[in-house]
């Protein structure tokens, strides 16, 4: 009687397992061969492809991308994106701008050169163990760090496949175009001033009269994704601690102030009421600035005889396409 239910016993657990087997090879078919009419998948899309705005300046952001797809029986695939030549770009007119279709969250690369067998890491295996509707996770990345011209741009040359594998051929089951985009923010960065502060000692301002001659300079590195204005904005220099004038003095000193970047010149002096001024004309005609400099030059500008004590301003240097 025990020796009946032991073989009974064993006898179950090797079905279960014969069972499962069965299932796990069921489950690796081939998809099919689109050429041949035979594809066992009968829908592939993408979401949007949009990343957005791209800002070089700051990190970027992916954009996540759900891959959905419709099989109507188990099989084995894998998901590529295709393109030729495989050096991923967007375009708009002359400028391009690199990007990468990865792994979600990072890591390998689905794109590969068009009509090749994708390497292993270059494409997405995907094994499903019955017919129905699945999604899969990429996302597109526009590298960081491109100073390009500001604009709209898009690729529109790439095609998202499914394909399938039997012995050692592989074939398309399925793909469909899809159009990865970006626009380029118009916006610029402009580093710090060197040197940071311009001065001029009380030998420069004898008996409290300013020499208009001596010149003080700063430069800012600078890029820009778009033509932009230089603007510089200021008051004349307030005397520190501030005081009462008297009659035939003045408690401030004014400037004149010059500031340049490529074509673009602006100047400001304080002496009369506006405390901005702008240039007239944009600093390149059209395009991006990659790596620029940002030059002012200030001299103090002779009035009234200034009180004794310590002067003191700021002087705003402003570039933004936007302007």
């Amino acid at each position: 009687m025990i020796a009946w239910l032991y073989a009974r016993l064993f006898r179950a657990i090797f079905a279960s397992v014969w069972l499962a087997l069965l299932t796990s090879s069921a489950s690796a078919q081939f998809c099919g061969n689109v050429s041949t009419g035979v594809s066992y998948i009968s829908a592939l899309s993408a979401s949007s492809m949009n990343v957005g705005t791209y800002d070089p300046f700051s990190a970027t952001v992916p954009k996540n991308v759900t891959v959905t797809f419709t099989t109507t029986r188990a099989c084995t695939i894998s998901l590529v994106f295709y393109r030729t030549p495989v050096a991923a770009v967007m375009t708009q007119g002359a400028s391009t701008l690199s990007y990468q279709i990865e792994a979600s969250g990072g890591g390998n690369s689905y794109l590969a050169l068009s009509n090749t067998v994708p390497a292993t890491n270059n494409r997405l295996d995907i094994t499903v163990s019955s017919a129905g509707t699945y999604t899969r996770q990429v996302q597109v990345r526009v590298v960081a760090s491109q100073i390009v011209a500001s604009g709209a741009y898009s690729d529109p040359t790439i095609n998202m496949a499914l394909i399938s594998q039997t012995g050692a051929t592989w074939y398309y089951v399925f793909q469909t175009a899809v159009t990865p985009s970006v626009t380029v923010a118009a916006i610029c960065r402009l580093d710090a001033p060197s040197p940071a502060s311009l001065a001029w000692i009380a030998t420069e301002i004898p008996n409290g009269t300013p020499n208009p001659g001596i010149i003080r300079s700063t430069t800012m590195t600078a890029a820009c994704t778009a033509p932009t204005i230089v603007r510089l904005t200021g008051s004349a220099l307030a005397l520190t601690p501030t005081a009462s004038t008297s009659p035939g003095f003045d408690n401030f000193i004014n400037y004149r102030a010059v500031g340049t970047f490529g074509a673009a010149t602006a100047t400001l002096n304080t002496t009369t009421t506006t405390t901005s001024a702008s240039s007239t004309v944009k600093n390149v005609a059209s395009g991006a600035t990659t790596s620029g400099s940002v030059g002012v030059s200030v001299n103090l500008v002779a009035g009234n005889t200034a009180m004794a004590g310590s002067y003191s301003g700021v002087l705003t240097v402003t570039i933004d396409p936007n302007l």
